[in-house]
């Protein structure tokens, strides 16, 4: 294809099969194995054609594009990684002798996978959503910093987007698709760093093993507030959202129905409903069960001077999807071009009350802490006073009609619900 550079393409289907016959002599996904190396180390050429990208080539692996002002090194990995070499090797290695011996000799062999570049985690453990490590499609050893530097990427990506995808007389139809890829790509960086939050390194390791490490080692609380806030500022903001009018203008949907392709329902870009559906994404895995639980439970056997908690969660959130509560209502002239709470945010703010104040946080048994209540009961309370404020300035000042309507529908509904007796379910 036009534009493609040929060793990329060479070096994508390298990877492919060695991938595919690591299956056929019978390797599982090894969805840890991207964090073989560090952020610095992901372009050193002879490094990676030593070692390889990954730690093994059976994972799923995303491109390895350079940030700008870094000289680009290999797009996928060139080699077989150390976990492979290992899994081989204590599946296929001639040993000498039987029986007790040769139990001896591959219990040596599988000591060494508790060394960090054998680390591996499969299909299982990532969906079990508790070690930040295990992803499919991330890189390098630090995920969170990984998502910082994709996230800038695609925003640059987006600057000149349907110039760079478009020649003359062509359809536009190659500018939506790279444009909702690179969303995706965007959306899917800040997922890997939510799982920081309420996050465990799970190390399969045994007593005695070399490098031998704690089979739950907590993320640290620093680690943790970071991802939390790099969520709140580039998801939950309109900051990250900013598109450009004429772009979004321009991304027409192919039209050409057949057996394998059809046209979408709304032949307009969705961009709410694309953007909404991203962030639920994070918050439905932030307030999750099994994040709660972990916030709730881990404080009992993690180190450091601090623990995340349920209720920073819920604070960090709460400021970030109602900041428009702290501005001043005179600041500027608001109109519906310029409205006081924007159309991203007011989408946002219903369904952070509706889907983690009002029914799941207030309805927490089996499926939540009962600090849960507690704390969604006083985040409802804190915004009520916010509100009564708000509000009640409202009168005289020229607003714009969405926004008004908004902020009064909101503020009645939180003063019902908190009024409402809440029915649990008895223990």
């Amino acid at each position: 294809k036009k534009g493609v550079p040929r060793s990329y393409i060479r070096q994508a289907l390298k990877e492919l099969i060695m991938h595919e016959v690591g299956h056929t002599l019978g390797l599982r996904h090894n969805f840890k194995a991207s964090s073989a190396l560090s952020m610095d180390q992901l372009h050193d050429k002879e490094l990676v054609e030593e070692h390889g990208l990954v730690g093994s080539v059976m994972d799923y692996s995303l491109v390895n594009l350079a940030p700008e002002g870094v000289e680009q090194g290999y797009y996928f990995t060139p080699t077989l990684g150390p976990w492979d070499y290992l899994s081989i090797e204590y599946g296929y290695k001639d040993l000498p002798g039987t029986g007790e011996g040769e139990m001896k000799a591959l219990k040596k062999i599988a000591s060494r996978a508790a060394l960090p570049e054998n680390a591996y985690a499969t299909d299982g453990d990532v969906a079990r959503d508790i070690d930040p490590l295990a992803n499919r499609r991330d890189m390098s050893s630090d995920p969170l910093a990984f998502a910082k530097e994709r996230s800038r990427i695609v925003s640059k990506l987006w600057d000149g987007l349907v110039d760079r995808t478009v020649d003359e007389g062509e359809s536009y139809q190659k500018a939506r698709t790279a444009f909702l890829y690179t969303l995706a790509d965007k959306q899917q960086s800040l997922y890997f760093a939510s799982r920081y939050v309420g996050g465990i390194y799970f190390n399969r390791n045994h007593k005695g093993d070399p490098n031998e490490r704690p089979v739950f080692d907590v993320v640290s609380y620093e680690k943790q507030k970071e991802a939390l806030t790099f969520v709140c500022d580039e998801a939950l903001s309109d900051g990250s959202f900013d598109f450009d009018p004429e772009m979004l203008a321009q991304l027409a949907p192919n039209r050409w129905d057949h057996w394998g392709s059809r046209t979408p329902f709304r032949i307009d870009i969705s961009i709410h409903d694309t953007i909404l559906r991203g962030q639920l994404i994070l918050l439905s895995r932030l307030f999750s069960g099994g994040v709660m639980w972990r916030l709730t439970d881990t404080g009992l056997y993690s180190s450091g001077d601090d623990v995340m908690t349920i209720a920073e969660v819920y604070g960090a959130a709460t400021s970030s999807i109602w900041s428009e509560l702290k501005k001043d209502l005179q600041a500027e002239k608001w109109t519906n071009r310029n409205p006081f709470v924007s159309s991203y945010r007011r989408n946002l703010q219903r369904a952070f009350l509706k889907y983690f104040l009002f029914e799941d946080a207030l309805n927490t048994w089996p499926g939540l802490p009962q600090d849960v209540r507690s704390v969604a009961w006083y985040t409802l309370t804190t915004l009520k006073e916010d509100l009564d404020e708000l509000v009640g300035n409202i009168d005289g000042v020229e607003l714009d009609a969405l926004s008004e309507a908004h902020l009064r529908e909101t503020h009645l509904r939180i003063e019902k619900v908190l009024e409402a007796s809440v029915a649990v379910r008895s223990f």
